[in-house]
């Protein structure tokens, strides 16, 4: 299961197994995409209100390009480490 920490300083998000075949950081960073389930990817590209399917990635890069992403491929899982400026020394 997916599993999320929040901390004071950053958000990490930690998904079990890596990156599928040749998909590298590099990649998603540029906007590439592997599509795991391919009946469940069209279902959701038709369903759902949203145009720039498969843009997600770096549209959020824009936003906030010190998001760090880790493909671990000993341990079987791939982490999202989100900064969270501002809000330093803060209890939550």
């Amino acid at each position: 299961s997916i599993k999320i920490f929040i901390f004071n300083d950053r958000v990490e998000i930690i998904n079990p197994g890596k990156l599928t075949n040749s998909l590298t950081v590099k990649k998603i960073k540029n906007g590439i995409s592997i599509h795991r389930n391919p009946i469940l990817n069209s279902i959701c590209k038709s369903l759902l209100p949203y145009s720039g399917y498969g843009s997600g990635i770096k549209r959020v890069l824009t936003i906030n390009p010190n998001i760090e992403f880790i493909n671990d491929s000993e341990g079987e899982q791939f982490t999202v480490i989100i900064p969270r400026p501002g809000v330093e020394g803060k209890t939550i």
